[in-house]
């Protein structure tokens, strides 16, 4: 294959790409609107760094920043992880003490099944 061949291939597996994104969005997006999934309000995400251009050099200041435009509880894109931020101290110690059951959950990461 040539250099015309590999673009070729380079740019079916982009388009492909862009396709199944764009698709799983529009469900996601979809679920939202029917009530199956609540959200909080969050600013909007770029499509792979999520709202990681946002935060800048000093992070907590930028969420403070988030939190004054989108409330105490606010949603975040770091990255491909989507992130619940609360920056109120009464709505903290409502998830930690009242709601603990709802958010004990944490996904484990392989690396730490790995060494543990």
């Amino acid at each position: 294959m040539g250099f015309l061949g590999d673009t070729q291939a380079y740019l079916g597996s982009f388009i492909t790409w862009l396709i199944s994104t764009l698709i799983v969005r529009y469900f996601i997006k979809s679920l939202v609107r029917k009530g199956q999934i609540e959200l909080p309000p969050g600013p909007m995400a770029l499509p792979i760094i999520g709202h990681l251009h946002r935060l800048g050099p000093i992070p907590h200041q930028a969420f403070q920043a988030l939190a004054e435009k989108y409330g105490p509880v606010m949603q975040v894109q770091l990255g491909s992880v989507l992130s619940i931020v609360v920056s109120s101290a009464d709505t903290a110690r409502e998830f930690l003490k009242i709601q603990e059951h709802a958010f004990a959950w944490r996904s484990q990461s392989k690396a730490v099944k790995y060494l543990t």
